[in-house]
């Protein structure tokens, strides 16, 4: 599970080559792309990257995910 600043947080289910974030009603699946700086993952309008415990989510219409810490589900 993703925690982000202010309380928000969601799921992911990571593939090998793409990664599934629903949020809300949306499910965007975002496809894995080269990165210098760990796993980055894109869709129109949407990125996710994963660097060790921190992660970045950005969707161009929902600023609301700022300073993401990625925990394992366990």
């Amino acid at each position: 599970s993703f925690r982000c600043d202010r309380g928000r947080s969601f799921q992911a289910a990571l593939g090998k080559d793409h990664v599934v974030v629903p949020i809300g009603a949306r499910r965007l699946i975002l496809q894995s792309q080269p990165s210098s700086l760990g796993r980055r993952y894109e869709a129109p309008g949407s990125v996710l990257i994963i660097d060790g415990d921190l992660s970045a989510l950005v969707i161009d219409d929902d600023l609301g995910f700022e300073i993401v810490e990625f925990r394992l589900r366990r």
